[in-house]
C-alpha cells in the first residue's frame, strides 16, 4: 500500500472519529463495517478497532468479512453501514444506478483500471 493510500485511510478514519465526537460513552451506536480481504491493506481499520477508538467515539464496530465481489452487493442491500471497496467497484455500481457515497479513493489506480476496461471494450468492438 503506498503512502497516499495510507493517508487516505487515516483521513477516512478521522472523518468517522470526528462524526462521532458528540456521542456519549453510555450509548454506543452499532457500526457494521465490511472489508473484502483480511490483509495488511486494511490495517488502519483493524488498528482503530484494536485501539478501541470506535468505542471511544461512540461506535460499537462489527467487522464483517465479505469476499470481494459480493461486498458491494451486501452494501447496496443495506446490510453494512460502511465498507471498503476499490474505486473501480464503486464506479461500476454507481454507473449501474446505485446510490453510494465514496469518502476516499486511490484515483490513480481507478483511472488506470478504467483505461484498461475502455481498451478491452475497444478491442472487443473492433
Amino acid at each position: 500500500m503506498n503512502m497516499r493510500a495510507r493517508l487516505e485511510w487515516i483521513a477516512l478514519l478521522l472523518v468517522l472519529v470526528a462524526a462521532a465526537s458528540t456521542a456519549t460513552a453510555a450509548t454506543l451506536e452499532r457500526l457494521r463495517i465490511g472489508y473484502p480481504s483480511p490483509s495488511a491493506n486494511f490495517y488502519p481499520l483493524f488498528a482503530t478497532k484494536e485501539a478501541d477508538l470506535f468505542e471511544k467515539y461512540g461506535f460499537e464496530p462489527e467487522m464483517i468479512y465479505v469476499q470481494g465481489v459480493q461486498l458491494i452487493a451486501v452494501q447496496i442491500a443495506g446490510q453494512l453501514d460502511f465498507s471498503s471497496v476499490s474505486g473501480l467497484v464503486f464506479l461500476q455500481a454507481s454507473v449501474e444506478g446505485f446510490d453510494l457515497i465514496m469518502l476516499t479513493s486511490d484515483l490513480a489506480s481507478m483511472i488506470a483500471g478504467v483505461r484498461r476496461q475502455l481498451d478491452d471494450l475497444k478491442a472487443a468492438t473492433a
